[in-house]
């Protein structure tokens, strides 16, 4: 440990490692003194052990509740915990004690980006900087604040000062390594990324751990699977922030799966992480696990069991538990291992060779794809184009990731042609408004849920001769039943290196737009790849 011998002896640890026991009986002596209560609090987040700093800095605050420094110590650790709400509390509080104090802005800064409050975050940065214009901290929470609205350049800028008043500071290092790689600069990203290496703090596995992560990401962006997958295991360790962590973190007694082959009698749990569309990517692997033997259940998103039940049958298949977070231990458990989807790569995934057989594993409907086929049946003398043009969710960063309705006006013009709405969420008035501009039609029907009914949507797209859409869940549907698909994108890890081939999904042609421009711009492309794969 790193804290003083005379601390250590009070405690009574001597050179193990403080317990819950011990600290429960330290707390409770008045063998103590303020300085030691810091002492121990701050050696205890430095390892990480935020469960036990919690401990000691609510007795600090029991002992001095008029001081902000113990509650923006605590709010802190809350933080870490993922205790998200509790913790803007307790900051917001230490706030009221000392509107001046620097600290606890530095820390509520984390927590509004957590909770996606980036307006606050940004006024609150403001402040800490004003407030302090030589804290190395404050610019560089500043700049993290401007990347979430999306203003880059200034976010640069105070990422620069924040390294000039401080150089050995990690975390103004690895923060520049991700604006150059949202620039789509890895060879720089890289470079920062390795400078930041130097800088990372003894027994800081907070920082090695975020380092490993960004480097696998940037791995993955260059092309080197191997590393890269290796790296991205970092996504489940506790010391990764929320904001950029794999998600859920599951807990386990039984072993992780590493890559053999299974008996008669073993099981073998496969479970869902991320959003739809990462596991509607990662599932592409899942039919590998067909030469394993043994028998494997699948955990999955409840609007995908019943698709990738009649997609794998030999296969058991349910939903992901309500509180997937929660530990399970060996007695709960029906599987002898178990294994993310997005783990899968580490075994499948080490050289791209298998890109070209990916992909048109899900298997839609039949009810489903002859309910759409009759109400598309006045169509079948034209080709009929699914769209989806923006995600349902967009921020300052997300925005030009997507695209306008209006942007696709050459497209909508195409001759001999229908287009079925995919996109999702409320978007009637965008297509009145088009409809009514270009003079056309683009089918949609108010019984169909394009969100949660996934059923309905892959029976559809099923029906289409091509899909078209930005970084959207649309993509990695129309992927997996094997529709061909036009993805208009920035290049992000998700492509693993490449540019003519969409990696996960052999139907899907990418067509690839500079990250300083935004992807609207790929449009013309896609109108020229449209004509190309429908023979206009």
């Amino acid at each position: 440990m790193s804290i003083s011998t005379e601390l250590r002896q009070k405690i009574g640890c001597n050179e193990q490692d403080i317990s819950d026991e011990l600290l429960s009986k330290f707390l409770g002596t008045k063998h103590w003194n303020l300085s030691d209560l810091a002492e121990l609090g701050i050696d205890l987040v430095r390892r990480s052990k935020f469960d036990l700093a919690v401990r000691v800095f609510a007795k600090w605050t029991e002992v001095t509740p008029n001081n902000p420094e113990p509650w923006t110590n605590l709010g802190l650790c809350l933080a870490r915990q993922r205790k998200i709400d509790e913790a803007r509390d307790i900051l917001e509080y230490a706030l009221e004690l000392n509107p001046a104090y620097v600290p606890a802005m530095n820390n509520l800064s984390e927590v509004y980006q957590q909770l996606g409050d980036h307006d606050r975050q940004l006024k609150n940065c403001l402040l800490a900087v004003n407030q302090d214009p030589k804290s190395a901290l404050a610019f560089n929470n500043l700049g993290t604040a401007l990347v979430d609205m999306g203003m880059f350049e200034e976010a640069k800028h105070a990422f620069e000062t924040c390294l000039v008043l401080d150089p050995s500071s990690f975390e103004a290092g690895f923060n520049l390594a991700k604006v150059a790689s949202r620039e789509g600069d890895s060879l720089r990203a890289l470079q920062y990324l390795e400078k930041a290496k130097v800088n990372i703090e003894e027994k800081s596995s907070r920082q090695a751990d975020l380092l490993d992560l960004q480097l696998g990401i940037e791995y993955l962006i260059c092309g080197r699977l191997k590393d890269g997958w290796e790296l991205y295991e970092k996504g489940f360790s506790l010391d990764i922030p929320a904001s950029l962590a794999r998600a859920p973190r599951r807990e386990f007694m039984v072993s992780t799966w590493n890559g053999q082959n299974l008996l008669p009698n073993e099981k073998l749990m496969v479970w869902r992480e991320q959003g739809i569309g990462d596991e509607l990517r990662f599932a592409t692997l899942i039919p590998e696990l067909k030469k394993i033997g043994g028998q494997i259940i699948i955990e999955c998103d409840p609007r995908l069991v019943d698709a990738f039940q009649r997609s794998f049958p030999t296969f058991h298949v349910r939903t992901n538990p309500s509180d997937p977070e929660r530990l399970i231990s060996r007695e709960e458990s029906d599987y002898d291992f178990q294994i993310s989807m997005g783990s899968l790569p580490t075994h499948y995934m080490q050289s791209p060779d298998i890109f070209d057989r990916l992909g048109g594993y899900l298997r839609p409907s039949i009810d489903q794809v002859e309910k759409f086929a009759q109400r598309l049946s006045a169509f079948n003398s034209v080709k009929k184009i699914g769209i989806c043009w923006r995600s349902h969710k967009l921020s300052a960063t997300r925005n030009r990731k997507y695209t306008a309705l209006e942007d696709w006006g050459d497209i909508l013009s195409a001759p001999n042609s229908v287009f079925v709405n995919l996109q999702y969420g409320d978007c009637e008035q965008e297509l009145l408004d088009v409809e009514q501009r270009y003079g056309i039609k683009i089918l949609r029907w108010n019984d169909v849920d394009l969100r949660d009914d996934l059923e309905a949507v892959l029976g559809l797209m099923q029906n289409m001769d091509l899909v078209i859409s930005p970084s959207t869940a649309v993509v990695p549907l129309a992927g997996a039943i094997g529709r061909q698909t036009i993805f208009v994108g920035h290049p992000s890890w998700v492509m693993l290196g490449e540019r003519e081939r969409y990696p996960w999904f052999s139907s899907v042609h990418p067509v690839l737009v500079d990250k300083t421009l935004p992807v609207a711009s790929g449009l013309p492309e896609a109108k020229r790849l449209m004509d190309v794969l429908l023979q206009f």
